[in-house]
């Protein structure tokens, strides 16, 4: 039994979560990838029993230092590997499961690559303002992110009867993830349903939304109809909108005539007030079109 080869493991392997009704689509999409990218090309003709612990470390390291990948992915890869493995120790094809990750007081296992902490960087309330503004026509839906915390897929998933309006709430019970393709509407990351709370100030974008639907209807649409995808919300207006709104003041301020500080400081908002009252307007020093 341990002449059976990896390869042959690895496909009964992602055929069995092919199957699961436990996994989500778009994870069974990411392990069949990995399978096929990182695991087969090394280990597809490899027999289980000829698997050393040296093999596998040498596999992980070279995911990053030889192919230029993130130690994410080769994190990720290994995991696959290592369940791969696991199977056969429980099918008792081996004893021991040489890809099994070092644990703190084991003296043999696998070293895996530092996890990647990137900081977080949070908008302030201006700066999420500038953003949505900058987003055109997908400018409610990016405030609706912002003020909300919703997932992009959670956004997309909601429909008009999730919404109640009298107590500004929405039921987050399903998201919709586009898998190779393909929209698959499904439970949320954690599985759980919960209610989540809008401010007033986006009281008109939800009204609006539900306005001339039916319960089962989508709340929020793509800019031109279709349901709100991820990859094309970033690549036609969120990340033209960061390139906008993120040199926005500076370009605010050459028109005014000020330093170019990159901030809002008073200077900037003092000529702001001087234009909007030269146009009769309140003199509140938030930049609107007719000040543009």
């Amino acid at each position: 039994d341990s002449r059976t080869t990896v390869g042959v493991l690895a496909d009964a392997w992602i055929a069995q979560r092919t199957v699961s009704p436990r996994i989500k689509p778009s994870t069974k999409v990411r392990e069949a990838s990995l399978v096929a990218t990182y695991v087969q090309p090394r280990w597809k003709k490899v027999r289980v029993g000829d698997v050393t612990l040296t093999a596998v470390q040498t596999w992980v390291d070279s995911i990053v230092t030889e192919q230029g990948k993130s130690p994410s992915t080769a994190r990720q890869a290994h995991w696959v590997l290592n369940n791969i493995l696991a199977n056969a120790v429980e099918d008792h094809l081996i004893r021991d499961n040489p890809a099994r990750k070092k644990k703190r007081g084991n003296v043999r296992g696998i070293e895996l690559p530092g996890e990647e902490r990137r900081p977080r960087v949070y908008l302030t309330a201006p700066q999420l303002l500038r953003l949505a503004d900058a987003a055109g026509p997908a400018h409610d839906i990016i405030l609706t992110l912002g003020l909300t915390g919703l997932r992009v897929g959670e956004l997309s998933g909601l429909k008009v009867s999730d919404v109640d309006v009298r107590r500004r709430r929405i039921k987050v019970e399903r998201s919709v993830t586009d898998v190779a393709g393909k929209l698959v509407e499904g439970k949320t990351k954690t599985g759980e349903v919960r209610a989540v709370a809008y401010p007033h100030a986006l009281d008109d974008i939800i009204r609006a939304g539900m306005r001339g639907k039916r319960s089962g209807e989508r709340l929020f649409t793509m800019p031109g109809g279709g349901p709100v995808r991820a990859g094309n919300l970033r690549a036609r207006y969120l990340r033209p909108a960061q390139r906008v709104s993120g040199t926005a003041i500076e370009a605010l301020q050459i028109a005014l005539d000020e330093p170019v500080t990159g901030r809002m400081d008073p200077e900037t908002v003092d000529s702001v007030k001087a234009v909007q009252e030269r146009l009769g307007e309140p003199q509140t020093g938030v930049v609107g079109p007719a000040v543009w």
